[in-house]
């Protein structure tokens, strides 16, 4: 409760209607930046997972040394790639799959980032 002569005293319901309404657009702006930056990241995420994907698979005219470095960097950029907050379960789980085909160490029930 605001003391008689405080700062708000002689506010009108238009003035508290005013200040509420733009309290309300700014936290629906603050939201939707925040929506849009989550969505910028997981697309920058995913274009970075598919071209570790690329890297798997031998060029048609790739060395076979080449072949055994792009997909080492490939696993080890799928490997950070999937302690990124931004990835979700599925992406987890798809990767974990990935990665046991892979390497041939089968994937642990609820993959490898089950606990997060």
């Amino acid at each position: 409760m605001i003391a008689e002569g405080g700062a708000f005293n002689g506010w009108t319901p238009a003035n508290w209607a005013v200040v509420g309404g733009a309290a309300i657009a700014l936290v629906g702006v603050l939201l939707q930046a925040w929506q849009k930056a989550t969505t910028d990241r997981r697309e920058v995420w995913w274009q970075r997972a598919q071209w570790a994907m690329e890297r798997l698979e031998p060029g048609e005219h790739t060395p076979d040394a080449d072949v055994a470095e792009r997909r080492k960097v490939a696993i080890r950029t799928i490997d950070y790639l999937t302690t990124a907050r931004i990835a979700g379960p599925d992406e987890y789980e798809y990767f974990a799959e990935v990665m046991a085909l892979i390497t041939g160490v089968p994937n642990p029930p609820g993959g490898q980032n089950a606990t997060q």
